[in-house]
């Protein structure tokens, strides 16, 4: 009976610091070993989060917020970072991120879908879980807001400055026909213009593409090829350098290239192109647009051409279909060709990688690749599709996995175009898609599945490089097998 009333309290006490264990589990997932076979460059290594802070492999602990001052912008985004070994300082890419500017009332959504209609109704109607049974990402802090909100905007900014993000990039959507003219989707715009939010340094993107009937999920038995067939708001292009309808087209641009966020490279305002489909009449809009610009007092534009295939500098060898690296023909009239950030199937088979030949102290390699590196955050468009039909080219994996791949992604990115060669990330950037795609899963704000864990993984990755050195690569090839441990913050 002594014996008993001996253990008793034994096992109280070790129960009562069982459950004191489990009520303190740390706030992120630890993965297994991230090891890659005969590839001699840096290894990403996911940052660790205590609450407010974090630790990197360089062993310091430091507070959340980030250290980069931006100047400069009406020249271009140029990043000054004030680190005491400013010497040796890494000239990081700019960080850009994909902004859709839909959320808000407009006529041509109204007579298409019907009235108010936003990607917030089909996120609504969305089911909880995707057919892989994960559920669907929703927005927390911001809620379901619309973008003419002066409040909501200027959060946007802040949190993403906070960051790191450099800039955003605004999907621009213009339509030349004669039923419906100029700009769409572009109220929120015009209210930056007035009220100054998000004041975070931009450019535009110009989606020239036809609207065809597949973004909600209510369409009966269609197939996906009839929906694609069945245009809703066509697009047109000009067939004559001179027509006047081009000229009202830059009118409406320059307010927003003169203004002093408007990020620029070499004095020449950023225009985003979607991409290029042969025989549209584009290039010549375009070459128009340029020639303006210079009479408007700019040296030209800076033009990207967005294509869908992969960055093949930052895969290993025989990976990906290949991203022609060529502007030829009529495309001539582009300066760079932009990887966008659309989730191939690389994205779900494969990471980027840094290139083997960029870890020796002074690495000669390749000649730089002058495109834009996107990088996706995740991708479900369940809310855009049927259930079955939707695709899920990332968040098959599951969260973990989603933030796992975008931050090894990011780290890969950033490190060629910051460590790779002597003049760092000058006028170099990188794209992410997205910053508020919630219909196709595409969210850097904040969601009841992925918190701000994207965010955190930009914020964190961006400090590891105030030197090449404390990135990972110091001066003697040095191959880092890393322990990962993806962020997470439990829901």
């Amino acid at each position: 009976m002594l014996r008993i009333q001996t253990i008793l309290p034994v096992l109280a006490l070790l129960m009562i610091l069982g459950m004191l264990l489990l009520s303190s589990h740390e706030s992120f997932v630890k993965q297994p070993t991230f090891s890659e076979i005969g590839h001699d460059a840096p290894v990403y290594d996911a940052p660790v989060y205590e609450g407010d802070s974090y630790q990197d492999n360089t062993g310091l602990a430091q507070k959340s917020s980030v250290v980069n001052t931006p100047t400069a912008y009406s020249d271009g985004v140029t990043l000054n970072h004030a680190y005491p070994d400013s010497s040796a300082r890494a000239v990081l890419p700019k960080v850009l991120v994909v902004y859709f500017p839909q959320y808000h009332q407009d006529p041509l959504n109204d007579r298409l879908w019907g009235e108010g209609f936003t990607d917030w109704v089909n996120l609504k109607e969305a089911p909880q879980k995707n057919r892989k049974g994960y559920d669907i990402p929703r927005p927390t802090d911001f809620g379901y807001y619309d973008l003419r909100n002066t409040t909501i905007r200027k959060m946007q900014g802040e949190l993403a400055k906070k960051h790191g993000v450099d800039g955003f990039v605004y999907h621009h959507y213009w339509f030349y026909d004669d039923e419906h003219p100029g700009p769409s989707l572009h109220a929120p715009l015009m209210d930056m213009l007035e009220d100054g939010h998000p004041n975070l340094p931009f450019c535009l993107h110009w989606v020239a593409e036809n609207w065809t009937a597949t973004w909600h999920r209510k369409q009966g038995n269609e197939s996906d090829k009839e929906r694609r067939e069945k245009m809703l708001q066509q697009q047109f292009f000009p067939q004559t350098f001179t027509d006047p309808n081009i000229t009202t087209h830059y009118q409406w641009l320059r307010r927003f290239f003169h203004h002093e966020n408007y990020i620029k490279v070499d004095g020449k305002p950023v225009l985003m192109v979607y991409k290029a489909v042969a025989g549209t009449g584009l290039p010549l809009v375009i070459s128009r647009l340029k020639q303006l610009a210079v009479e408007d007092g700019f040296p030209g534009l800076h033009l990207t051409l967005g294509q869908y295939t992969t960055h093949d500098v930052l895969l290993p060898s025989g990976i990906g279909r290949g991203l022609n690296n060529t502007l030829t023909g009529e495309n001539e009239v582009f300066d760079r060709l932009t990887n966008y950030p659309f989730p191939f199937d690389w994205t779900r088979r494969e990471v980027l990688h840094v290139p083997k030949w960029c870890s020796t102290k002074q690495p000669i390699g390749e000649p730089r690749s002058d495109e834009l590196v996107g990088v996706v955050t995740s991708f479900d468009n369940t809310p855009r599709r049927e259930l079955i039909k939707a695709r899920l080219w990332i968040s098959y994996q599951g969260e973990k996995g989603v933030l796992r791949n975008y931050g090894k992604n990011l780290w890969a990115a950033l490190y060629y175009h910051a460590c790779c060669y002597a003049e760092g990330g000058t006028n170099q950037f990188i794209l992410i898609n997205a910053w508020n795609e919630w219909a196709e899963g595409m969210a850097m704000e904040p969601s009841d599945v992925y918190k701000i864990d994207f965010l955190k993984h930009l914020q964190v990755l961006k400090r590891k490089f105030r030197t090449c050195a404390l990135a990972g690569r110091q001066g003697q090839g040095l191959r880092l097998t890393l322990d990962v441990q993806v962020p997470h913050t439990p829901r």
